[in-house]
């Protein structure tokens, strides 16, 4: 379980630091493909609330030292996304793609709101906010395909080789 935070933590910030490095070069109109939601929402689905909660809150520290915003809008942000996924994740029998899709709607405007309302930019939520909800909702599948491939490249979900013996079907095979 460890290995999942820091695979967390590490995607994290990759993200924040590719984001950061490009700033306006990659936005257009203020608005660009940001996927720390769509990794909140990957982390929460698989990661159970106590648990979870710490790392989410590292990647608030590390995207805090990042901007220039009033402390704890981003911690905030995805302190309550997280909460928010783990909520409708244990409420819901399944969680399929399309609720995947439709949780990083709900928490990148809930995100929206509280960073641009927080950083003293109200009037950017309609329609900058709202754009960028959007574009965090196209974009999503296409990260979390990315993330779980990615993941079972690092860390891989089989342990043990296939020695070829008859007993192979008692291996332990994972969590999928």
């Amino acid at each position: 379980m460890k290995r999942d935070y820091l695979f967390f933590l590490l995607l994290g910030f990759l993200l924040l630091t590719a984001e950061s490095a490009l700033g306006d070069s990659a936005s257009i109109f203020g608005v660009r493909i940001d996927g720390l939601y769509a990794l909140i929402v990957w982390f929460g689905v698989r990661t159970p609330m106590p648990e979870g909660l710490t790392p989410v809150l590292l990647l608030g520290v590390m995207a805090e030292g990042l901007t220039a915003l009033h402390p704890g809008l981003f911690i905030g942000a995805y302190t309550l996304a997280y909460l928010m996924v783990r909520y409708v994740v244990r409420h819901l029998m399944y969680t399929s793609m399309l609720h995947k899709i439709l949780l990083v709607l709900f928490v990148s405007m809930n995100g929206s709101v509280i960073i641009l309302a927080g950083g003293g930019h109200a009037e950017l939520v309609w329609p900058s906010g709202v754009i960028q909800t959007l574009l965090n909702g196209m974009s999503a599948p296409f990260f979390f395909i990315f993330f779980q491939w990615l993941y079972n490249i690092v860390i891989s979900q089989d342990k043990f080789s296939d020695s070829g013996t008859t007993n192979a079907h008692f291996r332990h095979k994972g969590n999928s």
